[in-house]
């Protein structure tokens, strides 16, 4: 049995369904969650931009808090540290994608920082188009 399970069973007199509903409700919504867990976006690339918004992808900077590393600097272009708005908007690589992207979908503005990010399209519910943007994002953030 996996320790995981053995953790459940050992919690399962102390908690019911009252407490997890009081739990749930604590945890405050955020506007990029729509975005982020859309059907249509691979399960991989809905996790890697979740971490990209909740700021926990493991970018050089942050590797640089965990343990001693050579460099920060990007790996692609090399000419910047690596941080989440440097490795989705600023990064030269990133914006060869933009540019293709905007190609693609005509005037088409890609996220300016990570807030911008999270924002996504306001009104993507109600609009294909707005929902093929969020997607396409989504999922560019995803393969990066």
């Amino acid at each position: 049995m996996s320790w995981y399970f053995k953790k459940l069973l050992r919690l399962r007199h102390r908690t019911n369904e009252q407490s997890l509903q009081q739990a749930v409700k604590k945890v405050p919504r955020v506007d990029y969650a729509r975005n982020a867990w859309h059907r249509l976006i691979m399960p991989k690339h809905r996790f890697i931009y979740w971490q990209v918004c909740n700021n926990h992808l493991l970018t050089r900077d942050n590797l640089r808090k965990l343990m001693n590393i050579d460099s920060s600097l990007c790996p692609i272009c090399e000419n910047e540290i690596e941080t989440h708005n440097h490795l989705c908007v600023d990064c030269l690589y990133t914006k060869r994608l933009a540019a293709a992207t905007n190609s693609w979908f005509g005037n088409f503005q890609w996220p300016k920082d990570i807030s911008e990010l999270q924002k996504g399209t306001p009104k993507a519910a109600f609009n294909l188009r707005n929902q093929l943007q969020n997607i396409e994002v989504t999922t560019r953030q995803g393969i990066m």
